[in-house]
């Protein structure tokens, strides 16, 4: 089973967000252990780069993406996927929408957000990461 991790879920984790750092703490467990495959997007370590300057040193913050880089494959935005996004019609958001382009180019399975309305209009099923937790569970 492959999944998109979105950034929101990353945040969640790294920042021990209320009330959703466990679920995202549980899915980074599934993926860790090779139970999903999980990918990510290249500007989503960038973007958690940058949202954690305040609360984490240089050096922390690499260690974290670091992390990152063992437990998820990236999915890759070149031209072609670039492209695909800025006229992508699933949301108006260009940033969901390279998220979803990059899902599509990986044959993913589901995308992991918590912002399920910015990929309500595509054809890969959005799931925040309680509920791939419980559908992992269940499957």
């Amino acid at each position: 089973m492959k999944v998109l991790v979105d950034t929101n879920i990353l945040i969640d984790a790294f920042t021990n967000r209320q009330p959703f750092a466990e679920d995202a703490a549980k899915l980074m467990r599934i993926i860790s252990d090779g139970k999903a495959e999980g990918y990510i997007s290249v500007h989503s370590l960038t973007d958690l780069y940058y949202i954690l300057r305040k609360q984490l040193s240089d050096k922390k913050r690499r260690e974290i993406i670091s992390l990152l880089l063992q437990i998820f494959k990236i999915a890759e935005a070149d031209n072609d996927i670039m492209g695909k996004a800025v006229s992508c019609e699933v949301t108006t958001d260009l940033e969901d929408c390279i998220q979803y382009v990059c899902a599509e180019s990986i044959f993913a399975d589901y995308i992991i957000s918590r912002d399920k309305a910015g990929f309500s209009s595509g054809n890969i099923r959005c799931l925040d990461a309680g509920e791939f937790a419980v559908l992992f569970r269940g499957g």
